[in-house]
């Protein structure tokens, strides 16, 4: 499984998946969204991708100081933001 978390386009991370996905890994799109967690702030993570892919890269922020949060509409959409 390859996860991307860096602010890049939609376009740039459907090359990117597209590639990926040639070598037989599932791809999962993430962004990063708010300032490093504090007692008042907690950054999200947004996720896109296939749906069995993207739930177990959210799980282990369950709890966590940083909210996953799973987009619909595939690679892209967390790019996108």
């Amino acid at each position: 499984m390859y996860v991307d978390g860096n602010a890049v386009s939609p376009a740039t991370m459907g090359g990117i998946s597209g590639i990926v996905q040639r070598s037989g890994a599932t791809v999962v799109d993430g962004s990063v969204i708010g300032s490093p967690p504090s007692d008042t702030r907690s950054p999200r993570l947004y996720l896109s991708g296939p749906a069995d892919a993207v739930a177990p890269v959210a799980r282990p922020f369950e709890g966590s100081a940083v909210q996953a949060r799973p987009l619909t509409g595939g690679i892209g959409q967390a790019s996108a933001l």
